[in-house]
């Protein structure tokens, strides 16, 4: 047997209408693509700060 990788998630709350409607989950392949999935976390959880010409929030 092959050995298990535990891959970090990220997830997305749904709402249509305002009224929830789920959840997606993202398995990140870190161990495949880290720099790629590394950003993708960040932009998940705002760490990347605001945008340059916006000024909001990347999330």
């Amino acid at each position: 047997m092959g050995i298990k990788v535990q891959r970090p998630r990220c997830f997305f709350d749904i709402a249509i209408n305002n009224q929830p409607a789920g959840r997606v989950v993202f398995e990140l392949f870190s161990d495949v693509c880290p720099k790629t999935c590394e950003n993708f976390r960040c932009l998940c959880t705002g760490e990347k700060g605001t945008g340059k010409s916006t000024q909001k929030p990347l999330h």
